[in-house]
């Protein structure tokens, strides 16, 4: 199978077409805060911020084909996605999990600047050092606290996918159920 066929079987085994329809309303969300005032916008802070949306979805729904793949292979319905019938691996579709979700962090840390800075700061010992600015407990303490804000952020995400999909499913049952 080619490189190109393979990006293709990903893209739609995380329905990437759903991202790319989400990305308005990532695009909304970030003309909304541009009422407050805060770092200036540039044009790699709104591919940083795309690329955290596009990167957070396809670790989520990644995540959960592969978390479903049992519960798939029974259902008729899904029997035929793409971790059930073999056309991605289930080993693969973790693996683009995690690597989406690393590249998440990643992208959400160019976003969070100060967090990390504040983080490696404290840890390495640098605040320690005559002339630094300021203790290094607050350093840590700061940077800790930023960076799990951003996780419990990135994290309400994540779970707000999760709960759509169970209320899909939930909406599904309920509708074969009134069939039978």
């Amino acid at each position: 199978m080619t490189a190109a066929s393979r990006l293709r079987t990903y893209g739609s085994m995380v329905a990437f077409a759903h991202t790319v329809f989400a990305l308005p309303f990532a695009a909304s969300a970030v003309v909304l805060s541009l009422a407050q005032p805060h770092v200036p916008f540039t044009l790699g802070r709104l591919a940083a911020m795309l690329g955290c949306m596009v990167c957070a979805r396809t670790s989520a729904m990644a995540f959960n084909r592969w978390a479903d793949r049992d519960v798939d292979a029974r259902n008729p319905r899904t029997r035929t996605r793409h971790v059930p019938s073999g056309a991605v691996r289930a080993g693969e579709a973790l693996a683009l999990a995690v690597v989406s979700g690393v590249a998440f962090l990643v992208l959400a840390a160019t976003l969070g600047f100060f967090a990390i800075v504040s983080f490696v700061l404290s840890v390495t010992g640098v605040a320690h050092q005559f002339g630094s600015p300021g203790d290094a407990a607050l350093w840590r303490m700061t940077g800790i606290t930023l960076i799990l804000i951003s996780l419990v952020v990135a994290l309400l995400g994540v779970l707000s996918a999760l709960f759509e999909q169970a209320e899909r499913r939930a909406t599904e049952d309920r509708r074969q159920k009134r069939q039978r």
